[in-house]
């Protein structure tokens, strides 16, 4: 998710809370692997980060 990340324009914790409607909490424990995302959030996330699931 990082590279994603980081691929769409470094884009931070909070900016890609903000683009998704995923808590910055959240997207900090998905990037600490405290959690995983739901298949709606990774489409999401992916979606934002101009990526795909894959």
């Amino acid at each position: 998710m990082k590279e994603a990340m980081e691929k769409a324009g470094s884009l931070s914790n909070s900016l890609l809370a903000k683009k998704s409607g995923i808590s910055e909490a959240v997207i900090r424990k998905y990037l600490k692997g405290e959690s995983y995302p739901t298949r709606e959030h990774l489409s999401l996330l992916a979606n934002d980060c101009d990526c795909t699931i894959n």
